[in-house]
C-alpha cells in the first residue's frame, strides 16, 4: 500500500474538515424528518380541527379575519337585498362587511339542522359540519341562518336561550342568497361564544 504524500494530505484534510462541520447537520436533519414522519399526522389531526365553540361569559368572541370591516344593523328580511346592494356601490374597497342583530327566544329559531360532509383536500378528505336554522323575528322576518367548521361538531351554541346575544352575520361578497324566498346569512361570530374560526 502506498503511503500519502503531504501535499494528498493537506487535499484531504479540508474534505475531512468540511464533513465534520455539516455532520450535525445532517443528522439533525434526519432527526426532524424522523419526527415529522412519527408525530406529523398527530399534529395535523389537532390543527386541521378545531375545538368546537362553547358558550361562555366575558370571553373574546370577534374573528380575527373581518378586517378591515363595516357593520350595520340588521334589516327587515324584506329590505336586505336593496340595503346590500346599496352597501356594495356605497364602498367599494376591499372591506368585511357584517350586519349584527341581537338573536334569542327559542320560539323563533326552527328547522334546526346538522350535516357532516367530507371534503377533498391536500391534507386528504377532512370531516366538515354544516349547521343551518330559521330565525323568524316578528318584525324583520325571516332569515335562514348558516354555520360551518371544518372538523365533526355538536353545535349546541347555536341554539338560542332566553339572553339574547350579539351575532355577527355575513352575506355573500356579491349579493344576499336565498332559499325558498328567504335570505340566508353566515354567522361568523357570536357574543359571549368562543371564537371560531370562519372560512
Amino acid at each position: 500500500m502506498t503511503a500519502q504524500t503531504p501535499s494528498e494530505n493537506r487535499a484531504v484534510c479540508p474534505l475531512l474538515n468540511t464533513m465534520r462541520r455539516i455532520a450535525p447537520f445532517v443528522f439533525g436533519a434526519a432527526a426532524l424528518a424522523i419526527v415529522a414522519i412519527i408525530v406529523g399526522p398527530w399534529l395535523v389531526g389537532t390543527i386541521i380541527y378545531p375545538s368546537t365553540p362553547k358558550k361562555r361569559a366575558g370571553v373574546d368572541w370577534q374573528p380575527d379575519k373581518f378586517r378591515p370591516r363595516e357593520e350595520r344593523p340588521l334589516p327587515s328580511s324584506s329590505q336586505i337585498e336593496a340595503d346590500h346592494r346599496s352597501w356594495l356601490a356605497s364602498n367599494t374597497n376591499m372591506i368585511s362587511r357584517v350586519y349584527t342583530a341581537r338573536l334569542g327566544e327559542p320560539s323563533r329559531q326552527s328547522d334546526f339542522k346538522v350535516e357532516y360532509q367530507r371534503m377533498s383536500s391536500p391534507l386528504g378528505n377532512p370531516w366538515w359540519t354544516y349547521a343551518s336554522y330559521r330565525y323568524t323575528d316578528p318584525t324583520n322576518g325571516s332569515y335562514i341562518i348558516l354555520w360551518r367548521q371544518l372538523g365533526r361538531h355538536k353545535p349546541e351554541f347555536l341554539k338560542l336561550d332566553a339572553r339574547p346575544r350579539l351575532h355577527w352575520l355575513a352575506a355573500t361578497p356579491e349579493q344576499i342568497e336565498f332559499r325558498g324566498g328567504i335570505p340566508v346569512l353566515e354567522v361568523v361570530g357570536i357574543e359571549e361564544v368562543t371564537k371560531f374560526c370562519a372560512y
